[in-house]
């Protein structure tokens, strides 16, 4: 005959049994509330992040199938009710300790050191992001003899173009040609003047140093060429160095750098471990791989050159203005201009004299494009050289030139260089501006200043 049980034991297996439920009962609540969560998409949840009603109904709705458990078992005054959230989290937190300790151990594996490249003759660096080639690609082909070859993520495109642009540098005539202008000005705007560099697409290359940059996502297609082993749920950038020699590519590093995306629809996020941010293997990335090339700091690939030829780089980019080709929303003359006023933010500090030279030989050409361009720098001229002492001819002169947008400018620079109340001007210049006020189109301004300084 069967053992009798005693009120002990059917107390506890009440209690066990309570708890469970409870711990059964969050889970299914969890993930009506987390599937509720995931069909509000991104505007919904963009939405709830600035509404604080929403934020909160937000938040209740995640946490109470944690509570109702509890609730309902001190209501009833069944106790294995309110361990179910406890029994929950006694389960899953060491599981998904060790599931994601194993993510941890499998991205340590992948981000490894091989080996020093076998050759130290390579001329070509690859860089698979084509948008990244700025200041840095610059400062590499000015300072070296390397090539760089630049490719986008192809595999976001659903016309992907595996091709490569390749860089080169180059000087005199090619650094004028239209196509090459935007490279021209980004070499000047960095303090290199007289080069620049061309461009071609190519196949592929057989001999090189490249670097492959992967941003996977698990909301989207991931890249077909990531690491095998790469643990899923994995969102971050793969930084992968290669040396390519007769078409064969060999690793040489990998850095992994990023983190592990929770799933919207996981409905036990709450009570899971929180994932570390990863940064795993050695340091590696576009900036460090180019700087590592050319033996200097990573941070040096953004700055100017040291010292900066001032004179030169305007001289080379006052080449480009007169040229009305359409370039971008503006000209080439527009573009150049932006550059030379760019420079001049520079020189406002490192040469100031230099820089009151040059607005000068602007304002002496009477060209209109140039004398814009002068006035549009002359706040950058430290305030103790404002007036330009012993110029009044040149600055006179620019009273009559045709200056558009920039006429309250030039309105303002001639009240330094003739302050009412200042010294008095010279009978040469008191005679010419009397002999301008029978001018027929002279503007309101115009009369108003040259009726001024042309009294004795």
């Amino acid at each position: 005959m069967p053992w009798p049980s005693s009120p002990t034991s059917n107390r506890y297996l009440v209690l066990l049994a309570d708890a469970l439920a409870s711990a059964v009962i969050s889970v299914v609540l969890s993930a009506l509330a987390w599937g509720f969560v995931g069909s509000m998409g991104q505007g919904g949840l963009f939405l709830v992040m600035f509404v604080p009603a929403l934020l909160a109904l937000f938040f209740g709705l995640i946490l109470i199938p944690f509570v109702v458990g509890p609730i309902y078992g001190l209501a009833k005054g069944r106790f294995g009710f309110l361990l179910g959230p406890v029994l929950l989290v006694a389960v899953v937190y060491p599981l998904s300790s060790v599931a994601l300790r194993h993510k941890e151990e499998a991205i340590a594996a992948l981000a490894v050191t091989t080996a020093e490249p076998v050759r130290i003759d390579h001329t070509l660096l690859a860089i698979d992001d084509v948008n990244f080639c700025k200041e840095g690609c610059v400062k590499v082909l000015a300072n070296s003899a390397y090539t760089i070859a630049l490719r986008g993520e192809y595999w976001h495109s659903n016309h992907p173009d595996r091709r490569w642009t390749l860089y080169r540098q180059a000087t005199g005539a090619a650094c004028l040609a239209k196509e090459n202008v935007e490279l021209a000005l980004d070499f000047l705007r960095l303090g290199y003047p007289g080069k620049c560099a061309v461009r071609e697409l190519i196949d592929n290359f057989d001999e090189g140093l490249w670097l492959r940059k992967r941003s996977p996502d698990p909301r989207f297609r991931l890249p077909p060429d990531l690491p095998p082993d790469l643990p899923k749920g994995f969102n971050g950038t793969v930084y992968e160095y290669f040396e390519r020699i007769a078409g064969e590519d060999r690793l040489l590093a990998r850095h992994i750098k990023g983190g592990f995306a929770p799933e919207k629809s996981d409905p036990l996020i709450l009570i899971e471990k929180r994932p570390k941010a990863i940064d795993a293997g050695p340091k590696m990335d576009e900036k460090i791989f180019l700087a590592n090339a050319i033996k200097v700091d990573a941070d040096q690939l953004w700055k100017p050159a040291d010292p900066f030829p001032f004179d030169e780089v305007w001289t080379g980019v006052e080449s480009y203005l007169g040229r009305k080709e359409r370039y971008g929303p503006g000209t080439i003359e527009d573009a150049a201009a932006l550059r030379w006023m760019g420079v001049a933010l520079l020189a406002r500090q490192q040469a100031p004299q230099l820089l009151k030279q040059r607005v000068l030989s602007l304002f002496a050409s009477r060209n209109p494009s140039r004398v814009k361009i002068g006035l549009g720098s002359i706040y950058d001229i430290p305030s103790s050289d404002r007036i330009f002492a012993g110029e009044d001819d040149i600055i006179f002169d620019l009273t009559f030139i045709a200056v558009g947008e920039r006429s309250s400018l030039l309105q303002t620079l001639l009240e330094w260089q003739f302050p009412p109340g200042g010294p008095p001007v010279s009978s040469e210049i008191r005679e010419r501006a009397k002999a301008h006020l029978n001018d027929p189109d002279l503007k309101p301004w115009q009369r108003q200043f040259l009726t001024r300084i042309g009294k004795p």
